[in-house]
């Protein structure tokens, strides 16, 4: 059994040439896994970005509504405040209510056009100077409304200002600005899809106003650093969409968009494994399935041809060694209805004429074998009895014979004299 498998038999031959096949078309799969895996990765990520785009489209538009909502809330208080007259004391009462009404709003203020406050929410603030404040000097400039960059305020929350102008006959009578809580953009961003994103505010440090916990534990400066199509999106004021790595090595498909009403720049994030794990998975599930249907496949084959094919062969191998060394009753039994069992025909066949052949010719050799010894025996004496007796040996040996009567004929008398016998019975 050892031979069967050795590399020079068939089975061995066979064997190395099916896995060289094997090896091939799994390279061949590999090659079109790889191809495969590459396309549906470029349209999986198309259609994530196509995604990311719509969503934070629908983010941007949420935040430049909710910017100028409260600019429209702005206007209307400080148009009504401006008109009319009104202590500080009233004024804030006024502007404390319009907090109440919006959750969202920290601080609600009325500014003379120096930029000191007039009246707001908390009544501590009134004469302060905030002329130095980016929104407020932005509105000054004729930005209407202007949006700070991002700050804390003395409990640590995050929030950012809205400044609207109140004009009167084409000159500044008053400014008013609302300090507006960082969470909203959070509930906002939620509302539309739960996705990671930051909103970065384009200040020296570029600090995030507001973000998910993907980007929670990164420093925004450095998220920045790495997704630097945020800052050509707000360089551009356009969409853009890339892909980054974070400190974590996780890499992930951002879309970034500018939100023009306050001059940030939005980042929606999704982490590629996200993405692309669904298509990976099926993809890499049908070249397992490919490959184990190529080794079943070769597995079969190789079993039909190298058990039952080659074992027929090993049958007529045997067969032909044992009649190669005189064993003619050897008979090969192959019942495949195919060249095989011909073959095996033949063969037997072959061998039962064989030993035909081999009968006849010991037949022969005894019958010689007598008529030597009988000639020997006529050389050496010319005794009739004698030769008879040799001749009678001859046949028992040649024969087998029971009893041999051996007659002389007489040439006058054309009768037969019996000249010796041997044997069991009596010859009269």
């Amino acid at each position: 059994m050892k031979r069967l498998f050795h590399p020079s038999s068939i089975r061995g031959k066979l064997t190395a040439r099916l896995l060289v096949i094997f090896a091939l078309l799994s390279l061949m799969h590999a090659s079109s896994y790889y191809t495969g895996y590459q396309h549906q990765s470029d349209l999986a990520l198309k259609a994530q970005q196509n995604d990311q785009r719509e969503v934070a489209r629908l983010i941007a538009a949420s935040i430049d509504n909710l910017i100028n909502d409260t600019a429209r809330v702005q206007s209307a208080n400080g148009i009504f405040l401006t008109k009319s007259r009104f202590d500080p004391a009233s004024a804030g009462q006024y502007l404390s209510a319009t907090c109440k009404a919006f959750p969202h709003f920290i601080s609600h203020s009325l500014l003379f056009p120096d930029g000191k406050v007039a009246a707001g929410s908390a009544p501590g603030v009134i004469g302060l100077d905030f002329s130095s404040r980016e929104d407020v000097r932005l509105t000054k400039s004729g930005k209407n409304p202007a949006v700070s960059h991002i700050y804390q305020v003395s409990d640590k929350r995050q929030c950012f200002a809205v400044s609207s102008a109140i004009y009167d006959h084409g000159l500044l009578k008053g400014i008013v600005r609302t300090e507006i809580d960082g969470k909203i953009l959070k509930r906002l961003v939620r509302t539309k899809r739960n996705e990671d994103f930051v909103v970065m505010s384009p200040d020296r440090r570029w600090s995030a106003l507001s973000q998910s916990d993907a980007f929670r534990s990164k420093p925004s400066k450095t998220v920045l650093e790495q997704a630097s199509f945020a800052r050509r999106a707000l360089l551009r004021g356009r969409t853009e969409s890339s892909t980054f790595e974070l400190r974590n090595s996780e890499r992930y498909i951002g879309c970034a968009i500018p939100i023009r009403s306050a001059g940030w720049v939005l980042v929606t994030a999704s982490p590629l494994d996200k993405t692309l794990g669904p298509t990976k998975a099926i993809l890499t599930r049908e070249f397992l399935i490919t490959l184990l249907l190529t080794a079943t496949f070769l597995l079969v084959f190789w079993w039909q041809c190298g058990v039952s094919l080659l074992a027929n062969l090993h049958r007529l191998s045997l067969g032909a060694a044992a009649v190669a060394v005189g064993d003619f009753g050897k008979r090969i039994n192959i019942r495949t209805g195919d060249e095989f069992e011909d073959l095996a025909t033949a063969f037997n066949g072959m061998a039962e004429s064989l030993q035909i052949r081999d009968r006849q010719i010991y037949n022969k050799s005894a019958a010689l074998q007598s008529l030597l010894d009988v000639a020997q025996v006529v050389m050496s004496s010319l005794d009739l009895k004698t030769v008879a007796a040799a001749i009678s040996q001859a046949v028992n040996r040649r024969f087998g014979a029971r009893s041999v009567a051996v007659y002389l004929y007489d040439d006058h008398s054309h009768a037969l004299d019996l000249l010796l016998y041997s044997g069991y019975t009596s010859v009269v």
